[in-house]
């Protein structure tokens, strides 16, 4: 999970962990240590916020996909702004 809301973030990582078959491998605020986080026990999918400080979702994903060519990414925004959803 990348959201930088931490009530969301903790809620969200608390249902994955409840959630049979699932478990929450990382939850972080931002994708700043992205790459080494998700190294250390390589997730199927991501869960990503799209409006991020520092790196916005948009670029993590790209980031993501060229270090990890099989992850899939879900993206998890409240934004209603067609632009950023197509571009996501």
């Amino acid at each position: 999970i990348v959201e930088d809301h931490q009530p969301l973030r903790k809620s969200v990582e608390a249902l994955f962990n409840r959630t049979p078959g699932m478990r929450c491998i990382a939850a972080l605020p931002n994708l700043l240590n992205v790459v080494s986080e998700l190294s250390k026990d390589e997730p199927h999918i991501v869960l990503m916020d799209i409006d991020l400080p520092d790196i916005n979702g948009i670029e993590g994903v790209r980031t993501l996909k060229n270090v990890f060519e099989k992850i899939q990414v879900l993206m998890f925004t409240v934004f209603e702004d067609d632009e950023k959803i197509f571009a996501a």
